[in-house]
Order: structure tokens, then C-alpha cells, then sequence
């Protein structure tokens, strides 16, 4: 009897484990599906923060950029054109007077684009505003000068001068401004959301932590190799990470692209077609015995910033080749920046049109030194106009590749986020559902 009330009754301390384990995997289901959730709002902030970034530079910068250098070339074309009309007489050159009432028309247009693009930047839209102001005082003083030219006066060259002020120095320096206010846009857009960033890779390393804890308990409590719908919402997870790592860079590398391939050719371009544009006014105006006292220092300035040395058919084929080509100006360095073989042959091919108004201009500057002005004006409105007109069609063409690459880039670098949009806060939303659904299985088995 004694014997009997000495054994001792077993402790069920199975039975205590077993009923505490539920709650334990009730304590990582919690903890895992919070940092879940919080994986689903910090992706999705991310995306919509890249997205949001990627739209703006495609449907708001990048374009106001390009309308603000295409307003830099029409405003110089006007004033070559119109000094072209004069230089023509009182008969006018048709085509001229064509181009110039075109470059005035698309400025008016340019200028609309950017207001209407623009956004809530007060400086830019008084700049544009000022602009549009002088663009119209410009027009009337062209239209004094093109009347005093019909009547013979001898005032016309005088006013037309003081138009070509306005248009270098006013117009000139608000155009200036513009650019420098749009390109600090695109230098904001093009900053990384760091925080975002960083708050979005801390959130999925975290969940991941707490899935691998809950996956490595599961296995001890249950002696179970994996927890499959775990471990799936785990990879996905995961996958997510890299899917978001991988294209925030190839975002960031075509926005780089876009700025340092397409937007700067578009730039060089621009100024290309502006200083030249200038040198075919400094060029009438030289004929018209108005600008530097009627000689061609003003020209020949212009011609030195676009090339400081004749351009060989031998470059052109270095150029078309992408070997290096030696020379200094705005033509070789756009040359430089080519990088297919479409641009490299529309730049080899800009060029050559250079080269061939260069020698022209060299034909006119030989009449006009040896007194004979009304053959240097003849060549100047004939061969002169056709010449630039060729090199003019060829800087278009090289703008109308430069523009379709930058294009091209920005909407690459869209194209990286798409599925994003929607992946980003569904993915970590299914991992939940799995997390869930794996744990409860386990949890079922202590019922």
C-alpha cells in the first residue's frame, strides 16, 4: 500500500507544450504579416514615387526642354530671315519672308507649349510672359524696317538693327533664363527617393527575417523539412525585392542616358542652329553695310564657335565610321555625341552642308572686299540661302534623331515600372495569404 501511493502521478508536460505551441505560431503569424502589410505600403510608396518621377520628366520636362531649344532656334531663324529680306530688296525674297513669318509663328507656338507645361513656377512663367512681350515688339520693329526698306529709306537697316538687339540681348537673355530654370527641373526629377528607397529595402529585409524565423520554428515544433506555402510566400517576397532593385536601376540608367545622350545633342543642336542662324544674320548684315561697320568680324566669330577648322570629306568618313575626328566647335563636339550609326551619318552629313555654305559665304566675302557688293548680295539670296538651307535641313534631321532617342529613353525607363504598379502591393498581399494559410495548417494539427 505504501508502495503504491509512493509512484508519482507523470507530468503531461506534452500536453502543456502542445497547447502553448499554437499561440506561438499565432505570435509570428502576427509579426510576419505586419511586416507584410508594411512591405505592401512602403513597395507600393516606392513605385509610385519612381512612376511618378518617370511620368513628370516624360509628359512635363523632358518636353518643356525640348520646346524651350526648339524656341532658341526659331527665334534665331526669324532673325536670319528677316535680314535675308532685306538683303533682298525691296522686291523681297518670297522664300525669306516665308521662312521668317514660319519661325515667328512656331516661336508663338513654343512658347504656349512650355506655358501650358510648365506647372506653378512663377519665374518661368514671368520669363515666358516677357518673352512673349518683346517677341511682339520685335515683330513691329522687323515690319517698320521691312516698310522703310520698300520705300528706300535709308533708316531701314538702322531699325532693323536695333530688332536684332532686341532679339540677341531682351529675348536673348529671358530664353536663357527659361532653359536654365527647365534644366533645374529636370536635375530635381532626376533625383533618387532615397528615403523611399531605403525604408522600402529595410521593410522587405525585415519581413524576410521574420518569414525565414517563422519557416525555422515551424520545422523545429513540427519536424517538418519546409513549410511549403511559407516558403513560397517567402520566395516571392524575395523575387519582389530584386524585381524593384533591378529596375530602379535601369530606370535611373535611361534617365541618365536620356539627359546625357538625347537632352544633351538636342542642346548642342539648338545652339548649333542658333549660332549659325546668327552668323547668316551677321552675314546680311555685313552686305547691308550695317553690323561691325559692314565687315565680317561678327561672322567669322560665329563660324570659329561652330568649327574652328574647314571640315574634310576625310572627317566626314571618320565620323561616319565612329572613329575620333581632331577639331574644335560646336559641329565636332555634336559629332562626338553620336553614338548610332543613323546620328552618326546625319552628323557627318551636317557637317558637309557646313562646309559648303562655309565656302560659299568665302566666294561672297571675295566679292564684297573687291567692291563688288551687288554680286556678293546675289550669291548671298541665291546660292548663299540655298547652301544654309541644305545645312539647315541637315541639323533637323540630326534634332529629329536626337529627339526620337530621348524620347525613346524616357519611355524605357516608364516601361521598367509598369507591372510594377500593380505587383508591388500585390505580391507582399499573397505572401500574407500563404503565410497565413502555412501557418494554420500546422496550428490545425494541435486540434
Amino acid at each position: 500500500m505504501s508502495a503504491m501511493t509512493a509512484v508519482a502521478t507523470p507530468v503531461a508536460t506534452g500536453k502543456r507544450a502542445g497547447r502553448a505551441t499554437p499561440s506561438r505560431y499565432r505570435a509570428y503569424t502576427v509579426g510576419a504579416g505586419a511586416a507584410l502589410v508594411l512591405v505592401a505600403i512602403t513597395a507600393s510608396a516606392l513605385i509610385v514615387s519612381l512612376s511618378d518621377r518617370t511620368d513628370r520628366v516624360r509628359d512635363q520636362t523632358g518636353p518643356v526642354l525640348v520646346a524651350t531649344q526648339q524656341l532658341y532656334s526659331s527665334l534665331a531663324e526669324a532673325d536670319a530671315a528677316a535680314t535675308a529680306v532685306q538683303l533682298s530688296g525691296a522686291d523681297e525674297n518670297r522664300e525669306q519672308r516665308r521662312f521668317y513669318e514660319q519661325a515667328l509663328e512656331r516661336s508663338t507656338q513654343q512658347i504656349e507649349r512650355v506655358a501650358t507645361l510648365i506647372g506653378n513656377d512663377p519665374p518661368a512663367h514671368q520669363a515666358l510672359q516677357s518673352i512673349a512681350a518683346e517677341l511682339t515688339t520685335y515683330a513691329g520693329v522687323v515690319e517698320t524696317a521691312r516698310a522703310q526698306n520698300k520705300a528706300g529709306s535709308a533708316a531701314a537697316n538702322a531699325t532693323l538693327t536695333s530688332a536684332l538687339d532686341l532679339m540677341r540681348s531682351g529675348i536673348g537673355q529671358d530664353v536663357a533664363q527659361l532653359t536654365s530654370i527647365s534644366e533645374r527641373h529636370l536635375a530635381d526629377d532626376y533625383k533618387r527617393p532615397v528615403a523611399n528607397i531605403a525604408v522600402a529595402v529595410l521593410s522587405v529585409v525585415a519581413s524576410l527575417v521574420v518569414l525565414v524565423a517563422l519557416q525555422r520554428f515551424i520545422m523545429r515544433r513540427a519536424h517538418r523539412l519546409i513549410n511549403i506555402p511559407i516558403a513560397v510566400g517567402t520566395l516571392a517576397v524575395l523575387l519582389l525585392g530584386i524585381w524593384m532593385l533591378l529596375a530602379e536601376t535601369g530606370q535611373r540608367r535611361d534617365l541618365r542616358s536620356a539627359s546625357s545622350n538625347g537632352y544633351a545633342s538636342i542642346s548642342a543642336t539648338a545652339r548649333i542652329q542658333g549660332v549659325a542662324y546668327r552668323a547668316k544674320a551677321d552675314e546680311s548684315l555685313a552686305l547691308l553695310g550695317s553690323g561691325a561697320v559692314g565687315s565680317f568680324a561678327s561672322f567669322e566669330q560665329g563660324v570659329r564657335t561652330l568649327a574652328a577648322r574647314d571640315i574634310t570629306s576625310a572627317d566626314a568618313q571618320q565620323i561616319r565610321d565612329g572613329l575620333a575626328v581632331a577639331g574644335e566647335g560646336l559641329l565636332f563636339d555634336a559629332a562626338r555625341l553620336a553614338d548610332s550609326p543613323r546620328e552618326r551619318y546625319a552628323a557627318a552629313e551636317m557637317l558637309i552642308r557646313w562646309q559648303r555654305y562655309r565656302d560659299t559665304n568665302r566666294a561672297i566675302q571675295a566679292a564684297a572686299t573687291s567692291g563688288d557688293r551687288e554680286t556678293a548680295r546675289l550669291t548671298a539670296t541665291t546660292t548663299g540661302n540655298q547652301a544654309f538651307n541644305g545645312f539647315n535641313l541637315a541639323v533637323e534631321s540630326v534634332v529629329q534623331d536626337n529627339t526620337t532617342q530621348f524620347e525613346d529613353l524616357l519611355a524605357s525607363a516608364g516601361h521598367r515600372l509598369r507591372y510594377l504598379r500593380v505587383s508591388a502591393p500585390l505580391i507582399p498581399l499573397v505572401a500574407l495569404v500563404l503565410m497565413l494559410w502555412g501557418a494554420q495548417m500546422r496550428i490545425n494539427e494541435y486540434r
